[in-house]
């Protein structure tokens, strides 16, 4: 008889979803916000176990509070290095939640997150330094963020441009490095000396 050889066909490569979204019904309307603290850290933990499931991460996320006849309040959060740590995430909720102005009661929580990013875990450190308590300066920089508002904690830019009082700039957005200009700066900005007529 004759042999048959049959071609495999490769299967598409699996993608992870991009987002998540769950909604968490509250036993009862209230617009204390301590009460609406471990329900919104049961949406955390929802969407954490989906990031470990999907070996993904995420640094945007947005809470959304449903009232009765008006529109929901939105609170956006955001972290500078992104994680899928659940106690992280709750640390971070607490004091916006305390200061968050709500209109009406809330009837349910919803949170939703269109920022899954691939997971890269950071290198663990070979020494264990003391006193270290294991808080990274990017996660000091959102506490700090969110306690003192978005222009509270800046960031140096550099600007091209020779006046060292016009050469930086404080900027709120993140930035993984500051590229300072590789030029030596000129100590002399003027032209070079005329005579003057006489």
């Amino acid at each position: 008889g004759r042999g048959v050889c049959i071609r495999d066909t490769p299967h598409p490569r699996r993608q992870p979803p991009v987002h998540f979204s769950a909604t968490q019904e509250l036993p009862a309307e209230t617009a204390d916000t301590a009460y609406l603290q471990p329900y919104a850290g049961c949406l955390f933990d929802a969407m954490c176990a989906a990031l470990r499931q999907h070996d993904a991460t995420v640094g945007k996320v947005e809470l959304r509070f449903r009232h009765h006849g008006l529109p929901p309040t939105t609170l956006p959060l955001g972290l500078l290095a992104p994680t899928r740590d659940a106690q992280r995430w709750r640390q971070l909720l607490h004091e916006p939640l305390q200061r968050l102005a709500l209109p009406q009661a809330v009837t349910e929580i919803t949170l939703t997150s269109n920022d899954f990013l691939r997971y890269a875990p950071l290198p663990a450190d070979l020494f264990e330094r003391s006193g270290n308590s294991g808080e990274t300066l990017a996660t000091l920089m959102d506490r700090l963020r969110l306690r003192l508002g978005g222009r509270g904690i800046l960031r140096l830019r550099a600007l091209p441009d020779h006046r060292p009082e016009r050469a930086w700039r404080g900027s709120a957005h993140p930035q993984r490095r500051v590229r300072l200009p590789t030029a030596t700066r000129p100590l002399w900005v003027r032209g070079p000396p005329a005579p003057l007529p006489v």
